[in-house]
């Protein structure tokens, strides 16, 4: 039986594509492109739902550390605009992000490929911090959390941080 182009109702793309209607409503307030006018466009909703779907499949033939650091990078994306717009503190932004950061540290740090994210954040935040207090010691007065991940990266021994001890590397 030949379908529709386009469905009249929510409720009648539902019952002919058999698709629950509180996940075409979850499409249409995702902004799936296949509402207008009151109507639901067939084959617009499909790709719709296809494209989803593929974007959750799982990416077997992809290092799984690429999985783990995305997120990580976008959100460090996102912080850097919103300390740009002056919404967080520099203070906020570093805290915030070497805490996200830190969740991926040991995984990505000797990796080729996510060792120029944590040089580039250990770089930037010894700028910021060598900016604002005049030695380490001064530093982890304020922000022990900070210098801990720093002194982790550099494989300082004897280190605390994240509820963990650490030795030299």
């Amino acid at each position: 039986m030949k379908q529709p182009a386009y469905f009249d109702s929510q409720a009648s793309a539902a019952a002919t594509l058999r698709i629950d209607i509180y996940k075409i409503r979850d499409a249409k307030a995702a902004g799936c492109a296949a509402f207008r006018s009151g109507r639901v466009y067939r084959d617009d909703l499909l790709a719709w739902f296809e494209e989803k779907r593929r974007l959750r499949a799982p990416k077997s033939n992809r290092d799984e550390r690429i999985d783990r650091a995305m997120p990580v990078v976008k959100t460090i994306v996102a912080l850097t605009d919103c300390v740009n717009l002056g919404m967080i503190t520099d203070d906020q932004y570093f805290e915030i992000g070497t805490e996200i950061l830190r969740s991926i540290t040991d995984e990505i740090k000797d990796w080729s490929e996510g060792k120029p994210l944590i040089d580039e954040w250990a770089e930037n935040l010894l700028r910021y911090l060598f900016g604002k207090f005049k030695d380490l010691e001064a530093a982890h007065k304020t922000h022990p959390k900070l210098i801990g991940w720093i002194c982790r990266v550099a494989g300082v021994a004897g280190v605390e941080y994240g509820g963990k001890k650490y030795l030299a590397d």
